[in-house]
């Protein structure tokens, strides 16, 4: 199996925003500003150093669909840079926010300078593909409960959460992980408060604190 972790170490992320900063600063942006809109032609991708981003789409009645919330160090706003194609999606922070925006002649420079860069971008990428895969996938065969419990397990397997006080938390609110599994928020409410009971995670305002990883994977994983 190709494994990039097993034949390189990679860049941290630390050491990529530095690398990032050297060519451009980071620009400070207030909450809800938009970084870019579904169907804009992809010129750039994206560093979030600090806030927080919500990656969402609209469907062609309006409806809103979170794809990702992002509140950890990293890169976002990828894979259409560089597919060459307009972006499936928007970008709005969720609070002040400092992030760096890559285009094409700093990218090259990068892969110049390190060949380490772009097997970054590639296992980011991956990442938020393999995360896709497995909403779409949890959608189709579980019921509400076991979606909700996959969509943390999934998040969590994709590296997608903090540390707080020495455990796993998700940062990410009710109504984003309502809007990310298309469920209500009611649902949403009463299956983490089931999860809860069950002293498999602790919510907390806009975030979740994980207990117990192995009993919601369990949970989810009976039917696939």
């Amino acid at each position: 199996m190709y494994n990039i972790k097993s034949l390189i170490k990679l860049i941290s992320m630390d050491e990529m925003c530095s690398l990032f900063e050297k060519s451009k600063p980071a620009k400070v942006y207030k909450k809800d500003s938009h970084l870019f809109h579904q169907g804009e032609k992809a010129d750039c991708f994206y560093f979030l150093k600090s806030g927080a981003v919500k990656v969402f789409s609209l469907s062609p009645d309006g409806h809103e669909r979170t794809v990702f919330v992002h509140r950890k160090k990293g890169i976002f706003a990828a894979s259409s840079f560089f597919s060459d194609e307009i972006r499936r999606s928007s970008a709005v922070t969720l609070s002040k926010s400092e992030i760096i925006s890559i285009d094409k002649k700093m990218v090259d420079t990068y892969i110049t300078q390190n060949p380490k860069f772009a097997l970054c971008i590639i296992q980011d990428m991956s990442l938020d593909i393999n995360l896709m895969f497995d909403q779409i996938t949890s959608t189709s065969f579980l019921n509400s409960k076991e979606k909700v419990a996959s969509f943390i397990v999934n998040c969590i397997d994709n590296n997608k959460y903090s540390i707080r006080d020495d455990m796993v938390c998700l940062n990410i609110g009710q109504d984003d992980m309502s809007k990310s599994l298309g469920l209500s928020r009611p649902t949403i409410n009463k299956t983490l408060s089931y999860f809860q009971r069950n002293c498999w995670i602790k919510t907390q305002y806009k975030y979740i604190l994980i207990l117990d990883y192995n009993s919601l994977k369990a949970y989810c994983t009976e039917k696939l």
